[in-house]
């Protein structure tokens, strides 16, 4: 697992040096909320509101609402399926879709390991699978400690005319802080930067969510 991050990270990185010149660059700002309930044993329910903004975070850019069920029932594995419904900020043209989420945790003290495997459907394309996304992290964990540092990275492969296509990445530093036993919120800083198109596009982000479990 760890070569085939260190593989995707220099890929897209390669793209990300060889696109510095034409690149339109912004500053973003992303705020999000989820509260998640436990509807059966290992089984949790999810609905999480979010807004991001744009141009130097003064417009709004998308705000959305998103339901989700999760499976735990394998240790360290989990299977989830989500539903957004997201309205553009500029024309209010809504946009629908489908996540199917797989991911795997691997303690390694004093570090949690995480993959997350992700597949999008995008309401009205005759495509089954319209964008897949692999996530890597890392996160700082130690008993008695509230905070938690982090660091992910998130590869980007679009189902395009021409194929599938590496197309973005998106990078975060983090730290997440436990409020109490049934919430925690986090403070990020990320690079979400597009390559192998021809207007690409880099959002510098500025974000927090916060996060309320009912037990």
């Amino acid at each position: 697992m760890y070569r085939s991050a260190l593989a995707v990270l220099f890929i897209s990185f390669s793209f990300w040096v060889g696109a510095q010149s034409d690149i339109r660059q912004d500053f973003e700002v992303w705020l999000a909320a989820e509260v998640e309930y436990g509807v059966f044993k290992k089984t949790n329910a999810s609905l999480a509101l979010a807004s991001r903004y744009e141009n130097n975070a003064q417009f709004s850019k998308t705000n959305f609402a998103q339901l989700g069920i999760q499976f735990n029932q394998l240790k360290d594995i989990s299977f989830s399926l989500h539903y957004r419904y997201a309205v553009d900020g500029k024309d209010n043209e809504v946009e629908q879709r489908i996540m199917m989420i797989g991911a795997y945790k691997y303690r390694l003290k004093p570090f949690d390991v995480s993959y997350r495997l992700r597949a999008d459907n995008f309401f009205g394309n005759d495509d089954f699978l319209d964008r897949v996304r692999n996530k890597f992290q890392i996160a700082y964990r130690k008993k008695k400690r509230k905070y938690r540092p982090f660091l992910s990275y998130e590869l980007f492969t679009t189902n395009k005319n021409r194929g599938w296509i590496m197309d973005q990445f998106r990078a975060k530093a983090g730290l997440k802080y436990k409020i109490s036993k049934s919430q925690n919120i986090a403070l990020y800083y990320g690079i979400q930067s597009e390559f192998n198109t021809s207007s690409p596009e880099r959002d510098f982000i500025l974000g927090t969510s916060y996060n309320y479990s009912f037990d």
